[in-house]
């Protein structure tokens, strides 16, 4: 049997399964191993696969497609949309709670963790922290997201009512609010893209997700814009101090914005 695109995967996994289970039928789920006395902590944190794309726009499904492990108790826990249970058999060596199914660790020079291999080369993780973290990089688009929700309201209202106080300069508002709007739209449709069909990105990128992407690397310039305006504000020392720090925050979330668009390789994207 064979199967021409990608989908026929879900068909080819299942008719496997179907001709081993009839053909060598037995003892589908055999006892757990005894657990052997391990440290499971040095296990825990954050996996990203390796079969992943490390140099376009598309590694932005990092962000939803990370593997976290945890100890519990004797058990040690690998949650990837569902829960696995794994079983110490030794040092680094593990099997499923449930399956037949290893799970092995391998170590650097450092005998630190650096990737884990469940059930074959395919299945093999490379463990990440800090600015490669999925959760760190979460964290960051979501305080981005809710400055930008901020200067909305605080400037947009603002400059929406014309009875309404600006200590700063009306058109420095005016930029930080155009900037914040876009923000706003577009991680938007960023996380509605990352909730979907990621699937669809396998046969070419979308004109949606071409435009976004386009109009994320203008946000960028406008950020700078941001930035510039900040410290404007400071060598003038326009308006008051506490209206310079709230406006110099919003400069902070612009720079995180900007850094997001060159980790993600989406400003290169848009001159590519």
């Amino acid at each position: 049997m064979s199967f021409n695109s990608d989908p026929g995967s879900a068909a080819r996994s299942r008719i496997v399964t179907a001709f081993i289970d009839h053909f060598f039928g037995g003892e589908y789920l055999p006892a757990p191993p005894e657990p052997v006395d391990v440290d499971l902590s040095q296990y825990a944190g954050e996996y990203l696969s390796l079969r992943r794309n490390q140099s376009t726009f598309e590694k932005l499904t990092m962000l939803v497609s990370g593997v976290t492990v945890s100890a519990d108790g004797e058990e040690l826990i690998v949650a990837s949309g569902g829960i696995n249970r794994w079983i110490a058999m030794g040092e680094d060596v593990f099997r499923g709670k449930y399956s037949t199914t290893p799970l092995v660790f391998i170590r650097d020079e450092n005998d630190a963790i650096s990737h884990m291999v469940i059930n074959g080369p395919l299945g093999t993780y490379e463990r990440v922290g800090g600015f490669d973290s999925p959760a760190f990089l979460q964290m960051l688009l979501a305080a981005i997201f809710a400055l930008s929700i901020a200067a909305t309201l605080g400037y947009g209202y603002r400059l929406v009512r014309k009875r309404a106080s600006l200590v700063i300069a009306r058109g420095d508002a005016f930029v930080v609010t155009i900037y914040s709007v876009l923000a706003i739209l577009l991680y938007g449709y960023l996380g509605a893209t990352l909730a979907g069909d990621t699937q669809e990105f396998a046969y070419g990128v979308p004109t949606a997700a071409h435009a976004a992407l386009l109009m994320m690397s203008v946000n960028a310039l406008v950020g700078l814009a941001v930035v510039f305006l900040a410290g404007r504000q400071w060598v003038r020392g326009d308006g008051t101090l506490a209206a310079r720090s709230v406006f110099s925050l919003f400069a902070l979330g612009a720079l995180a914005n900007i850094w997001i668009g060159f980790y993600f390789n989406i400003v290169s994207y848009a001159f590519s």
